[in-house]
């Protein structure tokens, strides 16, 4: 029995982790791109799809050093938005760098589709900010947790 447990636990951690991103915009040599609707930023996230940035119209912002390697700086009352182009994401953070005591940076449009994120937009205060990372992770489809939960009541049924 406690070797079902043992493995029951380490399945779970499987699935768990198993969907989890990071986009960490340090080191991927994008210094100088702009960023506005005209033209998008869009980088390809190995495992899951692509994660499109763009600004709100007649903005633009540029991944530079400012703030740290690379981030996509956007100045007080400009907004960059997130498009996760690939499956439908949750649990999503965002890295910002620049932000001072006092300040914050907090999502103004959040577009829930089926308790998933598809579109989060931010608007720094006082003096900017640098979107430096995301991190997020995929919503398990509902076969997936099925087979794995049907895979799991064969394990516990062939010990008995």
């Amino acid at each position: 029995m406690k070797a079902t447990a043992l493995t029951t636990a380490l399945l779970a951690a499987l699935f768990t982790q198993a969907g989890a991103f990071s986009l960490d915009l340090t080191g991927l040599g994008l210094a100088g791109t702009p960023v506005s609707q005209a033209t998008p930023m869009i980088i390809a996230v190995a495992g899951y799809g692509n994660v499109r940035f763009t600004m709100y119209p007649g903005e633009t912002g540029v991944v530079g050093t400012a703030y740290t390697d690379d981030s996509i700086e956007i100045a007080p009352s400009e907004t960059i938005v997130v498009d996760f182009l690939g499956d439908p994401v949750k649990d999503v953070v965002f890295d910002f760098i620049g932000v001072s005591s006092g300040e914050g940076v907090a999502p103004n449009d959040v577009n829930p589709n089926q308790s998933t994120v598809t579109l989060v937009a931010f608007t720094p205060s006082a003096n900017g900010a640098g979107l430096e990372e995301v991190r997020f992770v995929l919503v398990p489809e509902p076969g997936a947790a099925a087979l794995g939960l049907l895979g799991l009541f064969g394990l516990l049924r062939r010990r008995r």
